[in-house]
């Protein structure tokens, strides 16, 4: 009826301790293959062995980690973040000729007429007078910065960490500078191709647009080293521009700068030369720069 019980003292043939008993062999037969008691299992050292065979973890279990973390993509932001853009931007563009506008509304407000002037022989005086105010230029062009697609054959860029940078930088200007009444941040092409153009501007009555131009080239010559700074044509816009080289974290930088009585922008070529950026710089703020 029943099986023979074999003696406490005598050791079963079966497999080892710990090991599956499914698909084992059957009763007293060796388990093919498999390890006896007290032998170590596959890949596993047995009790008291050091593991010598076997480290933990097993190699090609995962990926080493990368040195020091930072993905390889990153590689090309230091040479744009390293620039500190958004405080340089805010200081060039903010704290020169926009900050000097005239009181909002000055330029609409006629010169006050004199409402008891009698009918008569003073009235015609009276009128001459009054002809010289409202001659001044009273109806000039309304100007606005944009961000178009493309600029100069250049696709606007997509990566998340410029555009962020681009929008810190408009919302730093919109903050910064008094009357704006409108800016403007972009990044243009690849800093792999070494063909990367930048584009910041605020827009809004600007006073003195000479002093608003020195002031710009004075940070600038601080912040980004940049040197050489000379009167090029501001183009079919008019106002006044400078254009210059500079460098930042070995990067050589074509500078250009400009400012009429409506915005005040900025053009930084990477990777190139003032040259470069003064052959480009009429058909790039032609661009941005927009009047109606």
């Amino acid at each position: 009826m029943f099986a023979a019980i074999p003696p406490a003292d005598r050791p079963t043939s079966g497999p080892g301790y710990g090991q599956p008993t499914s698909g084992g062999p059957g009763y007293g037969q060796p388990t093919s293959g498999g390890p006896s008691y007290g032998q170590p299992t596959s890949g596993v050292p047995g009790y008291g062995q050091p593991a010598e065979s076997t480290p933990y973890p097993q190699p090609g279990a995962f990926p080493p980690p990368q040195p020091g973390g930072a993905p390889a993509r990153r590689s090309k932001l230091p040479l744009v973040l390293s620039l500190g853009l958004v405080g340089l931007l805010v200081l060039c563009l903010g704290g020169g000729g926009l900050a000097y506008v005239a009181l909002s509304g000055s330029d609409e407000d006629p010169a006050p007429v004199p409402s008891s002037a009698p009918s008569g022989d003073a009235t015609p005086r009276a009128a001459a007078e009054e002809e010289t105010p409202s001659a001044e230029p009273s109806a000039e062009p309304r100007i606005r910065l944009v961000a178009p697609k493309t600029l100069g054959g250049r696709a606007k860029s997509t990566d998340p960490e410029l555009r962020a940078l681009a929008d810190e930088m408009v919302r730093d200007m919109k903050s910064t500078v008094r009357s704006e009444s409108g800016a403007v941040g972009a990044f243009y092409g690849s800093p792999e191709k070494q063909d990367m153009v930048m584009i910041a501007g605020a827009s809004g009555f600007v006073l003195d647009p000479k002093r608003e131009l020195d002031d710009a080239v004075k940070a600038l010559s601080a912040e980004l080293n940049v040197r050489r700074m000379s009167t090029v044509s501001p183009g079919p816009l008019g106002g006044v521009a400078k254009c210059g080289d500079g460098s930042a974290s070995d990067i050589d930088l074509g500078v250009c700068v400009w400012a009429d009585q409506g915005s005040v922008g900025m053009i930084v070529m990477f990777f190139s030369s003032a040259s470069k950026a003064k052959s480009e710089f009429a058909s790039i703020r032609g661009q941005v720069e927009k009047r109606s």
